[in-house]
């Protein structure tokens, strides 16, 4: 691929619809983010709140082409709270690493409302580590 390729007006759904046809988009990565921070069951029951929901539906996505999944940990006793613990994450990290051996794991620093920063930033001590995080500067 040339560079004017990789330059292009996403806006444009000519120009999108044109370059579908024709096989010109560069390469790309699809990231699934399978829950938020503060969505769960309440929101939408389909929404993986446990570890294991969560790393099947990690592994759906890895399957439909995702390479790389955003991960927000619950609290095993209340799952509609984000977690504070890194052990939660591990959890999670571990099961969908199982599932998914090749998937990029991008461990969420947002966290929830009610948590502090030094909270937010649990999901960095986890084992398995995950491969990237999200910088989360405030609620939104």
């Amino acid at each position: 691929m040339k560079k004017d390729d990789y330059m292009w007006d996403y806006r444009n759904p000519y120009d999108w619809m044109d370059r579908t046809m024709q096989g010109k988009f560069p390469p790309m990565i699809i990231t699934c983010a399978i829950t938020g921070g503060v969505q769960g069951k309440k929101y939408n029951e389909n929404l993986p709140e446990t570890a294991e929901e969560q790393a099947e539906q990690a592994y759906e996505a890895y399957k439909a082409g995702a390479v790389s999944v955003h991960v927000h940990a619950r609290v095993p006793e209340n799952l509609s709270l984000t977690t504070s613990n890194p052990e939660d994450y591990s959890r999670v990290n571990r099961l969908i690493r199982e599932r998914c051996p090749n998937i990029i794991i991008n461990n969420t620093t947002g966290g929830g409302p009610r948590l502090t920063t030094e909270q937010r930033m649990c999901c960095l001590f986890a084992d398995p580590q995950p491969d990237m995080a999200s910088l989360n500067l405030g609620p939104l």
